[in-house]
């Protein structure tokens, strides 16, 4: 709840699809949404580990879902957060982190 005692809004995702993500070592690119609450605009970007668009592995029903979905169905996961990240990442597994640390994504 907010200082007023009203629960603030979720966020949501704007009208705009997605733009491509900035850069990111280790991963193929991603992509970066736009979400607003209230009229504050943030973004969220959603990223895939390099390694895992080799499909030579197992890949988990999450991290296809982001693919098919341009990273928004990982956003949607977020918008009910008041601090959301501003970074995703993903992998074989599924959710890697926010920040995953260099040389940690699987080769």
């Amino acid at each position: 709840m907010s200082s007023t005692g009203r629960s603030r809004a979720s966020w949501v995702i704007t009208d705009r699809g997605p733009e491509t993500a900035p850069p990111e070592p280790g991963t193929a690119g991603g992509w970066a949404w736009v979400i607003d609450r209230e009229r504050a605009y943030r973004s969220v970007c959603v990223y895939v580990a390099l390694d895992t668009l080799s499909l030579a592995g197992s890949v988990t029903q999450r991290t296809l879902d982001a693919i098919d979905s341009k990273g928004r169905s990982e956003v949607v996961k977020v918008l009910s957060l008041d601090e959301h990240p501003r970074r995703i990442f993903l992998g074989f597994s599924g959710y890697l982190g926010e920040n995953p640390l260099a040389g940690s994504l699987p080769s």
